[in-house]
């Protein structure tokens, strides 16, 4: 069995699909916020993302950010670590309005 931290890839073994899906995944996206953010589907993303863990040779999405951070494909100043909590209230607020509508 090949040793994990042997491999070695870099951010060129990646499409740049993957490359835009780690980039918004990095930003603390859920897969449905990626998806629409990039027009495709739930699904397609989640296929990018088990072609990216399979590709780098990832487990997780802290392993993949780490990756993506010691390959410049993210800077520390890109990661947005509350969206969800953003998009949280932003949906709150927007029941809220029709509510009053």
């Amino acid at each position: 069995m090949e040793n994990r931290k042997s491999c070695r890839f870099t951010a060129e073994d990646l499409t740049p699909k993957h490359i835009e899906v780690i980039r918004l995944l990095g930003n603390g996206y859920t897969t449905i916020e990626a998806a629409e953010n990039l027009g495709i589907s739930k699904r397609t993303v989640d296929t990018h993302k088990s072609d990216i863990y399979s590709i780098l040779n990832v487990r997780n999405e802290n392993e993949l950010i780490r990756f993506a951070l010691a390959q410049g494909i993210i800077h520390l100043d890109e990661l947005n670590f509350f969206p969800r909590e953003r998009a949280r209230l932003q949906r709150k607020a927007k029941k809220a309005v029709r509510r009053i509508a």
